[in-house]
């Protein structure tokens, strides 16, 4: 089936299937109580609380450890300027 929607100014566009990035658990919702269903990550990886670095792949969770990543990645370079 080619699935379509109205895109701007009335231009058809393709639509694309979404990646699904979690799952619903069943028998979860509780409407009574107000409760939604729980979803639960799908795609593979752990969840992280942080940033990762992008040339070493650290995890970043603290300002502190943001600057010590950069202290070894660019040991020459000045860290608060210079006059």
């Amino acid at each position: 089936a080619n699935l379509c929607h109205f895109g701007h100014f009335g231009k058809h566009t393709p639509m694309v299937k979404a990646r699904a990035y979690s799952l619903e658990v069943p028998g979860t919702e509780d409407p009574k109580k107000g409760w939604g269903i729980i979803h639960r990550a799908c795609d593979g990886q752990v969840p992280t609380s942080g940033i990762a670095d992008e040339l070493t792949g650290e995890i970043v969770t603290t300002s502190y450890e943001n600057f010590q990543i950069s202290r070894r990645k660019f040991p020459g370079r000045p860290c608060l300027g210079h006059r």
